[in-house]
């Protein structure tokens, strides 16, 4: 599963919740008839309308047409499935245990990610060190056979 949002609000006295996402390919999961899995328990509900609203993503769900049936959702996060995402590039769930390669030379294994509000951060982790950088396409040379190439930017990575 993938954490793709978190439900902040309810919108108007239908149903809608008001979901705040900043996951990158967000327009594949936010489509009508298409799931998404609330909370901790992850239950399953299908998605049956979709807007945008300011920088809010307001979903209508399957069987949850009145205020009521949603506000017990506010403050859960919402999830999708790996496969349930049609894509042809990685996603950074995808990058897990992926080696960086920077400068030919090994830096690490990709052993987690985060999100900080402006992009995808790798947790990259070797030779008892911890690096954390921007999964930015400008500074990805290519992945290949399980590698991430990074391209040579002054001082991404500690060089001593």
């Amino acid at each position: 599963m993938i954490c793709i949002g978190e439900i902040v609000n309810v919108h108007g006295i239908k149903g809608e919740i008001k979901v705040r996402s900043s996951f990158a390919k967000k327009e594949k999961v936010f489509q009508s008839n298409n799931y998404i899995y609330i909370g901790a328990a992850k239950q399953p509900v299908k998605i049956v309308g979709h807007r945008k609203h300011q920088q809010y993503d307001l979903l209508l769900l399957d069987g949850h047409n009145d205020i009521n049936e949603v506000l017990h959702h506010k403050g859960e996060f919402i999830y999708a499935t790996r496969e349930s995402i049609v894509t042809d590039e990685f996603l950074v769930v995808d990058l897990l245990g992926f080696q960086v390669i920077y400068d030919n030379k090994i830096v690490g294994l990709v052993t987690g990610y985060f999100h900080n509000n402006a992009q995808d951060i790798l947790v990259v982790e070797g030779n008892n060190e911890k690096h954390f950088i921007p999964y930015v396409k400008n500074w990805v040379n290519k992945i290949i056979d399980n590698k991430i190439y990074l391209e040579k930017i002054e001082g991404l990575i500690d060089e001593n």
